[in-house]
């Protein structure tokens, strides 16, 4: 007896029932979710990445053009007002003989001026910042008619110039020092703000994640398709992967570029030049505590018990900067305070009042020297931090336009690559 097995159409075995239909149902429909996956993943990881990039970029940009000459401009206001206040008391000592340190007074107050005025344009409405710049802008005035009243009084050698003086220099530490000094640490604390930002990275953790899906569903979906479709390689898909690899590479390489530039720009920029800001109030503290004690013949204590936590404050912040020069100057800088404690315990007014203001012959003008080391210090710190931090703007260029354009290659790459494939089951 023959028995007839009969076989359905698209049986690969005879008398095994075919799964063509379903199958054919079902490939199309997986053909479309990889690819509107791998789309989807693509643009999420572009557009993280962008995000982060440009994000980046700004903050790094706002630190170089705003913050940064916000904080140099803050030092600048404090330093010139506390250089003014020390001149003044150094021309007042002197009764006129120096004219230099008279337009030393008067350059300074006219720099702090320009400087808060500066500051005011950089800051805009922060309200940390306005409210220092109005306590700056209503007491300075009344703080230079002090010290024009105490000058007349000094030409007409009345000794009671020495008293407004003393008045000037307590509204200048009470009022004017402190409102700068909070000036400088608000734009320092927008600076560290904007440095953090410049370096965050959730958003490229966030990428990171992202890139790490698309991977493995790029190597998933090309590994489908090769068991699918008898096929052991997809130009397309693999353009696509070789783009996001390159894309991958080029961010990853930009950005811990961007990184050690931004941690140079902290640590030989940001750290430095506070450090020496520091240093030279001190000193500009020191000498005008020397020059008070002077004017006022000893009678408020306050000034020589203020030089020495100042000059102590000095030493410390200095031996944290071992490549500064100012510090071969430390030892000079306490022989010459001798040597002012020494004229004035003889008498000799117009001796001390010389080595004071660096006029004495036979002393080193110390005092200047160590203004002028820091100031430098200070220049050197803030090159640096523009030098590093426009290493780390520049480090990003041109990521910002080119991820997208890679990502759109991506993109591109994938749907070519699965379109043949789409065709087969037309």
């Amino acid at each position: 007896m023959a028995v007839t097995v009969i076989s359905s159409p698209g049986s690969l075995l005879p008398g095994v029932a075919s799964s063509g239909p379903r199958r054919t149902r079902s490939t199309p429909r997986g053909l479309r979710l990889a690819g509107l996956l791998l789309v989807a993943l693509i643009g999420a990881c572009t557009g993280a990445s962008t995000v982060a990039v440009i994000a980046r970029q700004e903050a790094t940009t706002r630190s170089l053009a705003t913050t940064s000459p916000g904080v140099i401009d803050s030092q600048m206001a404090f330093t010139a007002l506390s250089d003014a206040d020390t001149a003044a008391a150094g021309s007042l000592l002197a009764q006129g003989r120096l004219p230099a340190l008279r337009q030393q007074y008067l350059d300074d107050i006219a720099r702090a001026s320009t400087a808060l005025t500066d500051v005011g344009e950089l800051a805009g409405s922060k309200a940390t910042v306005t409210a220092q710049l109005r306590t700056l802008t209503v007491d300075l005035p009344f703080y230079t008619g002090i010290i024009e009243v105490a000058r007349g009084n000094s030409q007409r050698g009345l000794p009671v110039s020495a008293a407004y003086l003393g008045e000037a220099n307590n509204l200048m530490r009470t009022q004017l020092l402190p409102a700068a000094d909070r000036l400088y640490v608000a734009e320092e604390a927008s600076l560290s703000t904007d440095q953090h930002s410049a370096g965050v990275g959730r958003l490229v953790l966030l990428s990171a994640l992202i890139l790490a899906t698309l991977v493995v569903s790029l190597v998933v979906t090309q590994v489908w398709l090769r068991m699918r479709f008898r096929r052991t390689l997809n130009p397309g898909l693999l353009v696509g992967t070789a783009v996001v690899v390159v894309a991958a590479v080029w961010a990853a390489v930009a950005l811990m570029a961007q990184g050690r530039a931004l941690d140079q720009a902290a640590s030989r920029g940001t750290a430095p030049l506070s450090a020496y800001t520091q240093a030279r109030i001190l000193a500009l503290e020191a000498r005008s505590d020397d020059e008070l004690a002077l004017a006022t013949r000893d009678s408020v204590s306050s000034y020589q018990q203020d030089y020495a936590v100042v000059s102590g404050k000095l030493a410390t912040v200095l031996r944290g900067q071992p490549d500064s020069q100012a510090v071969q100057l430390m030892g000079a800088l306490a022989r010459t305070h001798a040597a002012i404690r020494a004229f004035d315990a003889a008498n000799d007014l117009p001796a001390a009042a010389a080595v004071v203001s660096d006029e004495s012959r036979g002393n080193a003008p110390v005092y200047g020297q160590l203004d002028s080391r820091l100031a430098a210090d200070v220049a050197g710190a803030q090159g640096q931090f523009n030098t590093s931090t426009g290493t780390a703007r520049s480090d990003l260029a041109g990521l910002a336009w080119g991820l997208p354009v890679l990502g759109l290659l991506a993109a591109a790459g994938v749907l070519l690559g699965l379109r043949p494939r789409l065709r087969e089951y037309r």
